[in-house]
């Protein structure tokens, strides 16, 4: 599904139209916290060093803890209030809390986030990596595990705990 609209523009950017008016994107998902919704998906044992996750996410509400992607080893990135926030926890129960320094307010248009996660990669400071609207983030920590973040088990979207208010779109993983 594309989120371009046939101008080219993001739909949701200021100044889109279209879908931007409403904020509704053709095919997107709302997560509603008050309906414990997310979406989960069990892996088979893998050792896993390197994903990306990509997606499109419009916030509906902003002042609480809401997670977008928790691995069965709880690891997780989430919304707390107004930053991007997680645990990159290794298979070893090594923790790596961190948070971006840049705030994330906005609960009108839709922004393009990256999380990329690359253990294999040898400079420490760039095995986790965030963009948002093709911006690189910068975080509070950026001491990583160099293990392994889960070896299989479920995954999930919009939970669990802190279930997610927000819609979410074309999202890769």
């Amino acid at each position: 599904m594309s989120v371009l609209s046939n101008t080219g523009i993001r739909m949701g950017a200021s100044g889109a139209g279209g879908a931007a008016e409403t904020g509704v994107v053709a095919n997107s998902l709302r997560f509603n916290s008050d309906d414990s919704a997310s979406l989960s998906r069990t892996f088979a044992d893998a050792n896993t060093q390197t994903y990306t996750l990509s997606c499109w996410i419009k916030r509906s509400e902003i002042g609480t803890g809401q997670r977008i992607y928790t691995t069965n080893s709880d690891s997780y990135i989430a919304f707390d209030s107004d930053k991007l926030h997680g645990n990159l926890r290794g298979t070893s129960g090594s923790n790596s809390f961190w948070y971006t320094d840049a705030l994330f307010r906005d609960v009108g248009s839709w922004s393009h986030y990256v999380f990329v996660y690359d253990l294999s990669n040898g400079t420490q400071a760039d095995r986790f990596k965030i963009y948002v609207n093709g911006v690189e983030q910068t975080f509070t920590s950026t001491s990583f595990p160099t293990n392994d973040q889960h070896s299989g088990g479920t995954h999930t979207i919009g939970g669990p705990w802190y279930y997610g208010d927000f819609y979410l779109a074309d999202t890769h993983y």
